[in-house]
């Protein structure tokens, strides 16, 4: 699970569910995608002793098909992360 917040609104996060995570972005199921550009602020809750990284990112792509097996939601490309953040997704 993902927290989101997006530049537009700065002070509610809404809690997510991410496939196809890598080094360089994800996919983030959502019926109610960003605008392409958008910058976004993603935490993920770890396993101590980390507990919480925080990922800068924006949106670069929208699937918005609600064809049987297709997942709608947003492509979002990583901009910003600390070591910690790196080092958690490596693993």
């Amino acid at each position: 699970m993902i927290s989101l917040r997006s530049e537009e609104e700065v002070d509610d996060f809404v809690t997510n569910y991410t496939y196809d995570l890598g080094m360089g972005g994800m996919f983030l199921k959502t019926g109610a995608p960003k605008p392409i550009g958008t910058g976004v602020c993603l935490q993920m809750h770890t396993s101590p002793p980390t507990g919480l990284i925080e990922i800068q990112g924006r949106v670069v792509s929208h699937n918005t098909r609600t064809n049987e097996g297709v997942l709608t939601g947003m492509g979002i490309e990583f901009t910003e992360m600390t070591g910690d953040a790196r080092h958690i997704l490596k693993r």
